[in-house]
């Protein structure tokens, strides 16, 4: 039981409204009651508000031809070298928030993913075709050896 200066009574959890319209109490029992508005769904719940296919296809065709800002550049490096707390500096100094920055340093790792990936992907086919080259080059000396031999042999 605590006197506030006005010399009202408040109890705890509970609501005491002054002569002259100042609520006392805690903060979510203040002011008058209401019946409480029903949520609704927001808007990036909606399947309406889904990126399509095509707007990917766009945003990755121009993503592939203007290439990445310099700062963009920056944050990857760093990135590179672990650097992830300094990355999301960069990006959080350039784009102006923190959340922003965070989604802007998933995308660029995201993107050193894919292109380690991809990289990984054309040397594993490099070394295949090397392979299957020198698989030949062996078929073709052997057929080679053996027809020497058999015109020896005549």
């Amino acid at each position: 039981v605590s006197t506030q200066s006005t010399g009202i009574l408040c109890l705890c959890r509970t609501l005491v409204m002054t002569s002259h319209g100042i609520a006392i109490g805690l903060k979510s029992k203040r002011g008058h009651r209401i019946t409480p508005v029903p949520k609704r769904n927001k808007a990036s719940n909606r399947k309406a508000n889904r990126r399509s296919t095509s707007s990917k296809l766009v945003s990755e065709v121009i993503r592939e031809v203007t290439g990445y800002a310099p700062y963009e550049k920056r944050v990857m490096e760093l990135l590179k070298n672990n650097l992830d707390k300094r990355a999301l500096r960069v990006a959080k100094r350039r784009l102006g928030s923190h959340q922003r920055g965070k989604r802007k340093r998933e995308e660029l790792a995201g993107a050193l993913r894919q292109e380690a990936l991809n990289k990984a992907r054309q040397e594993a086919e490099k070394a295949k075709l090397q392979k299957e080259k020198e698989a030949k080059e062996a078929a073709a000396a052997t057929k080679e050896s053996k027809e020497t031999k058999d015109k020896e042999s005549k």
